[in-house]
């Protein structure tokens, strides 16, 4: 089954919350082409939810706290849907806490 556009940038965010990663580890994770990938992050780091930082030549990307609200939102509405929103996610909130306290 094909995955929407908004299934996608959501599950990129959450991949890139646990911490940054490479083009490669996307694509991987994402099960996405390149050109696809691509797309999707221009649009979550136009929007401020991800952000890209260089290590020499490699790229990294992470989720922002922004992105992590996104996703959080995303993912809340998907269960009220399914009948199946109960707690706030656990690692959305230690996530959104540890940022915000440095």
């Amino acid at each position: 089954m094909r995955r929407s556009w908004e299934e996608v940038s959501a599950s990129i965010l959450k991949s890139c919350s646990a911490g940054s990663l490479t083009i490669s580890q996307l694509m991987a994770t994402q099960n996405l082409t390149y050109k696809s990938l691509m797309s999707h992050l221009e649009q979550l780091i136009k929007a401020g939810f991800v952000e890209m930082t260089r290590n020499g030549r490699r790229r990294l990307f992470a989720t922002t706290i922004p992105g992590m609200e996104a996703w959080k939102s995303y993912h809340n509405a998907i269960a009220l849907f399914r009948g199946t929103l109960s707690n706030p996610v656990e690692i959305v909130e230690r996530h959104i806490r540890s940022s915000t306290e440095h």
